[in-house]
């Protein structure tokens, strides 16, 4: 498994792949490999989405992104 953390302003509802995964500003589980990352609620965001590619993560050393 490896590791994702969403970085955001507030608490919102991290998609992964078109499914909710995990909320922001917490440590999220997922299957490695490329993933489309967006957030859940108002479009007050950016960038939009994220494409991230995850590998060779752990759960002290996730993957980080940021939306502003």
């Amino acid at each position: 498994m490896e590791y994702l953390l969403v970085k955001f302003r507030e608490n919102r509802s991290v998609i992964i792949d078109d499914h909710e995964q995990g909320k922001t500003n917490e440590v999220i589980e997922l299957v490695g490999g490329q993933h489309s990352v967006t957030l859940g609620g108002k479009v007050d965001y950016l960038p939009t989405e994220q494409t991230v590619v995850i590998n060779t993560t752990s759960v002290v050393s996730p993957h980080e992104i940021q939306f502003t």
